[in-house]
């Protein structure tokens, strides 16, 4: 997989039939990337490489995502693939990690198939990856890093097999380069799905603090409710809940320090708690919240927000999501090519679209 994260055109689409599993690899993909930022690639490369095991017994797909193009091209075939290539190129830096599994290990072991990290390098961007823009080159545990002073030096630190420099970078002053590029990794934030199943905490009053931040499961829904509504376009959120749920108004309750979102509806003379909310209507809540943080990022990746919900929510959706990329650029993923068709109608967007020929998965012309 190799991602060009770009300022142009704000808004980046993939739609894709039902069943393609693209959606969830770019997903995972992106999931990877920002997780190796914190130097933790192993549980989530591990998901990447049971996709291609799996994919391995057919064919090995790769899919290279760029700025100004998408294309898909097919690598030779093998059983098992014995490496992964994970990259992003941005207008500074290009990132490029290898995983694989181990070699033949000299003592028994019940972890033969964990990933391992074979080679992870950094370029200076618009250099086309000349020896001398490269400030990091990693093969297995060896490292070489490029420090303040311009010079090439040794990482003398134990590097762990399965983890990402990143997260062993304990000296981030002397490598400014290296530490530049892990921090805007860690400042991507990427949703894949919130956890709005019935024993959810977010179903649940839970102790509430500052949170301009939604995490990645939405658990801190309430308290990042209340957060926006105090510092951030509080005005802008009841105007986008309302146009989804009408007749519907949303507010956070506070009692004893314990946060809950709760819900009133004309006709019904109690307000709704969230554990009887539906699931549609928490994963609203959960994207609005999201994509309207007081704090928002350079760049997020949401897959498939669709889902649960009604198609006559699409239209205050599409809205929501075109109001967050005034701030950030969005690489959406969707099944439904009408939320794709508002979404475009509303502002700039690139929008892709994914098509089965044969067996294999292409950009459609």
């Amino acid at each position: 997989f190799f991602a060009v994260v770009s300022d142009i055109p704000r808004l980046q689409l993939i739609n894709a039939a039902f069943g393609f599993g693209e959606s969830a690899q770019l997903g995972q993909l992106f999931l990877t990337l920002r997780t190796g930022a914190f130097g933790q690639v192993g549980q989530e490369v591990e998901h990447l490489l049971r996709i291609f095991r799996h994919f391995g017994r057919q064919r090995l797909i790769g899919i290279a995502v760029k700025a100004q193009q998408l294309r898909q091209f097919v690598a030779p075939t093998d059983r098992f693939p014995r490496r992964l290539q994970i990259g992003c190129l941005t207008d500074e830096f290009d990132y490029q990690l290898q995983v694989g599994f181990p070699e033949k290990l000299p003592y028994p072991t019940q972890f033969q198939l964990d990933p391992i990290v074979k080679e992870e390098s950094i370029w200076l961007a618009g250099f086309s990856r000349r020896p001398s823009s490269r400030v990091l080159e990693r093969k297995n545990q060896a490292a070489f890093l490029v420090d303040v002073n311009g010079e090439r030096s040794t990482f003398t630190d134990a590097i762990y097999e399965n983890e990402s420099i990143f997260g062993q970078l304990g000296e981030p002053h002397r490598f400014p380069e290296v530490s530049r590029v892990r921090e805007t990794m860690r400042r991507w934030r990427f949703y894949h799905e919130f956890n709005i199943g019935r024993l959810s905490p977010l179903r649940h009053p839970t102790v509430g603090y500052r949170s301009p931040v939604l995490d990645s499961d939405g658990h801190n829904l309430a308290a990042a409710f209340q957060t926006i509504v105090e510092i951030g376009a509080e005005e802008l959120l009841h105007e986008i809940l309302g146009e989804a749920f009408p007749e519907c108004t949303f507010y956070c309750e506070n009692e004893n320090s314990r946060f809950s979102v709760k819900m009133r509806r004309n006709g019904v003379w109690r307000p709704l708690l969230a554990a009887e909310m539906s699931d549609g209507t928490l994963r609203f809540l959960c994207l609005a919240v999201a994509l309207l943080s007081p704090r928002p990022p350079a760049f997020l990746a949401i897959n498939e927000p669709e889902n649960s919900l009604h198609r006559q929510m699409f239209p205050a959706l599409a809205r929501l999501i075109v109001e967050a990329s005034r701030y950030s650029q969005i690489w959406l993923t969707s099944h439904s090519a009408e939320l794709a068709e508002l979404i475009s109608s509303m502002a700039q967007a690139r929008l892709y679209g994914l098509e089965n020929r044969d067996g294999e998965t292409r950009i459609a012309d």
